[in-house]
């Protein structure tokens, strides 16, 4: 045989799992073994099972009593867990009724004491007014503490103005509104001009256009219009555009200038409808991406707008006073050559009767509609005409697709082009939003 390739062959210890040893030999010193002749049914005449890897205890946990014992404790399991879920269940609830009855206590107490303190606050009113009645009757009434009260009080002077001025009682409409007065006074206005001036000040009052040119009317008339004076409220004016609409693409404006014009908007006011469309005119002009102007009456010319300062452009409106011939600024419109997006017409709608510069279009009498029809022939798209009537007589010279005939002016007219060409479902959800 060969040499070194057997193992050896030594004394052995076998070990049965009844508990049973003997010793052999074999070439390891011990082995451990299931069954030997001590405990093997053919020897013992007894059955045995012999399980090493749990398959019988696992087959009796499945379909044995094991099985049952196991669905009893899933059973006791769920029943313990549904019991535990009613319990924290009853434990909320009792927590949200002590909250809920808590919370009814305050409820109760501040109840009670807001009664108490509305008693003591009517009770306190009660005897605040007997008191203000007996001294109304005896003469002994004190006066409110405020601007007004301390003009009538001390008197329309430069030091009150100035006193007011400088602690800060003047809200920015009564500074607009009483610009006048100070200057009048001579008191130093150049805080108020400052504040007038100022973007963030006119966009927080919301004051719109017209308030301004009103304000530098005043003042013209008066000859209290200094250069610093007419800047600041040019300024505001300016900026108080911000709070109107602007009006996208090319806008033609044509300004009735005629002698109807003069007459004033209203029995009481000293503003004339010339003041208004001037005014419309230049803020047309100022909110439009681009703009141009002309003024008709019974001729028609082009005007030199700088869309930069509005009342510059308000003061170069001339008034010659000649007759309301609206086809004529259609024709100036026309030999511009200019092609709008849109025409505003301001006027008072007071049109001549004879419409004689081209005679007869189409085999009807010329008319301002055939003005404006010849004017999108020539342009080639259907432009939308917007015809601003300032005394609202009723009169229409325009009608059709594209036309929006107002009759009557506000601050915010040039607010309703926009509206007008977003179509009637704009203006509907504009009403529809008003708050009554």
């Amino acid at each position: 045989m060969k040499q070194g390739i057997h193992p050896n062959y030594v004394e052995c210890t076998v070990r049965c799992s009844c508990g049973n040893t003997w010793t052999t030999r074999a070439t390891r010193p011990s082995m451990i073994v299931d069954l030997c002749d001590k405990c093997h049914p053919f020897y013992t005449g007894t059955q045995k099972l012999v399980d090493t890897g749990g398959r019988v205890q696992r087959f009796a946990n499945k379909f044995g009593t094991a099985a049952q014992n196991r669905l009893a404790a899933d059973a006791a399991a769920k029943q313990a867990k549904a019991q535990k879920a009613a319990e924290e269940a009853a434990a909320r609830k009792a927590a949200a009724e002590a909250k809920a009855a808590e919370k009814a206590k305050r409820a109760a107490e501040y109840e009670k004491k807001a009664a108490a303190q509305a008693a003591e606050a009517a009770a306190a009113a009660d005897d605040e007014a007997a008191a203000a009645m007996s001294a109304c009757i005896a003469g002994t009434l004190g006066k409110p503490k405020g601007w007004e009260t301390e003009l009538s009080a001390r008197g329309n002077t430069a030091e009150v103005w100035d006193e007011l001025i400088a602690e800060g009682r003047l809200g920015y409409m009564a500074m607009l509104r009483n610009l006048r007065n100070m200057l009048s006074a001579g008191a130093n206005v150049e805080p108020v001009l400052t504040v007038l001036e100022s973007p963030e000040a006119v966009h927080r009052s919301r004051q719109l256009p017209f308030r301004f040119y009103s304000a530098w009317r005043e003042l013209q008339s008066a000859h209290l219009c200094t250069t610093r004076v007419h800047k600041a409220l040019d300024a505001a004016l300016v900026a108080s555009c911000d709070n109107v609409d602007r009006l996208p693409g090319r806008t033609a404006v044509l300004i009735d200038t005629s002698g109807s014009m003069s007459s004033s908007v209203s029995e009481r006011s000293a503003v004339t409808c010339r003041d208004i469309a001037a005014v419309l005119g230049a803020l047309a002009t100022y909110i439009s991406d681009d703009a141009w102007v002309c003024q008709f009456d019974t001729s028609a010319s082009q005007l030199a707008f700088t869309g930069s300062s509005i009342l510059a452009d308000v003061r170069s409106v001339p008034f010659a006073g000649g007759g309301t011939d609206m086809e004529e600024g259609f024709a100036c419109l026309m030999a511009s050559g200019f092609d709008a997006d849109r025409v505003i017409v301001i006027s008072d709608n007071e049109v001549n009767g004879g419409f004689g510069r081209y005679g007869r279009w189409r085999g009807q009498l010329e008319t301002v509609q055939c003005a404006l029809d010849r004017y999108r022939e020539k342009v080639g798209h259907d432009v939308w005409c917007h015809a601003i009537d300032l005394q609202g007589y009723g009169t229409q010279q325009f009608t059709g697709r594209q036309v929006n005939v107002i009759a009557g002016w506000s601050d915010q007219v040039l607010r309703f082009v926009s509206l007008a060409e977003g179509g009637f479902g704009g203006i509907l959800d504009e009403v529809m939003a008003v708050e009554l």
